[in-house]
């Protein structure tokens, strides 16, 4: 499975604040090694190479959007 940015942004969620979700998703925070467990239990389906790597994987997915639009 291919998460999302909405896919994510929801499972963040439900372990940061949505302050801290926007500095995730903007590439200004990383994850902890704790968190990461955490959010691994919660979405077992997301590859821990997203976790390790969110701003690049979000990178990727609108650069494919992009391509898929031209």
């Amino acid at each position: 499975m291919k998460p999302t940015r909405q896919d994510l942004k929801n499972i963040l969620s439900q372990v940061y604040s949505i302050h801290m979700i926007n500095s995730l998703l903007c590439g200004r925070e990383n994850i902890s090694t704790k968190k990461m467990k955490e959010l691994s239990k919660i979405a077992p389906q997301v590859p821990l190479e997203v976790w390790l790597n969110l701003k690049e994987y979000l990178d990727y997915l609108k650069s494919q959007e992009n391509k898929g639009k031209k």
